[in-house]
């Protein structure tokens, strides 16, 4: 089970929320190896949002949740 913090729930559960399911590159990095182009161009996408943004993205070994910036990661 995926748990999310007090403080990220606050800031993510809101109208002005974008929801984006896709492909995502590893923690940290924008270009993977190992994953596909479509990863690379919606993190691109995402990071010039200035918005608060979900990401369900598929997972590399386990179900996890981290936070870059305005993006909220959910690997589900």
């Amino acid at each position: 089970m995926i748990k999310l913090t007090k403080k990220q729930l606050a800031t993510f559960d809101t109208p002005e929320t974008l929801l984006v399911v896709s492909l995502y590159p590893k923690k940290g990095e924008t270009y993977s190896s190992g994953t596909t182009g479509v990863a690379s161009y919606t993190k691109n996408l995402l990071t010039q949002m200035h918005r608060p943004v979900v990401v369900l993205a598929d997972y590399q070994t386990t179900s996890t949740a981290y936070q870059e910036d305005n993006t909220l990661i959910i690997r589900c």
